[in-house]
């Protein structure tokens, strides 16, 4: 589960790695997110991710001897927003259930911010050319409004 997630955000180039040292050759801080599952009603990537990311944006952090405050240093046009599609006997389904999960031949995600940054694909089956250019379609057109979602709770 963690992979598309891991590797859509470390793609992006999301969190400015440099800004992180705190001391030259000595010290740097470094981003880990853990994500526990209570409950799985299906697509666990997309919603890994996106729990991913809202802990990216909202964390606060400080660093010892210093007074301030840091927040991470994120490109936010970087955002790399997961979306999963899956196919089952010849259709495809965006953000499936648990059930569709189940019974897929296949499934793809795509990690996308203003590019796509990670692309990977599970199960048996195969996507033809012309239905991952329809995924990619479909990803660009979610993620706006996933994107104008995110931006807008920010710190809630």
């Amino acid at each position: 589960m963690a992979d598309p997630s891991d590797r859509g955000i470390r793609e992006s180039n999301l969190i400015d790695l440099t800004k992180l040292v705190i001391e030259e050759g000595k010290t740097v801080s470094f981003v880990y997110v853990d994500i526990v599952c209570l409950n799985n009603e299906g697509n666990l990537f997309d919603a890994a991710n996106i729990a991913a990311l809202r802990a990216i944006l909202n964390t606060k952090y400080k660093i010892e001897g210093k007074e301030e405050t840091f927040t991470l240093p994120i490109d936010k046009s970087k955002l790399a927003i997961s979306h999963t599609f899956t196919k089952i006997n010849g259709n495809i389904f965006f953000d499936p259930s648990a059930e569709e999960e189940k019974t897929a031949d296949a499934r793809f995600t795509i990690g996308l911010s203003e590019k796509i940054n990670s692309l990977q694909k599970g199960g048996d089956g195969m996507f033809t050319p012309e239905e991952i250019d329809f995924c990619v379609e479909k990803a660009i057109e979610i993620r706006k409004e996933t994107f104008k979602t995110l931006m807008e709770n920010i710190n809630n």
